[in-house]
């Protein structure tokens, strides 16, 4: 059980991350189109 709530956390950690990355990039998109 303790394994399954350690790649639960892994995973929500992944896609925050590339829900940051992901706002970064569309931010320097609309930046750069200005």
């Amino acid at each position: 059980m303790h394994e399954v709530q350690e790649s639960l956390s892994t995973s929500s950690l992944l896609i925050f991350r590339s829900k940051h990355i992901f706002i970064a990039m569309v931010q320097a998109t609309s930046a750069a189109k200005r």
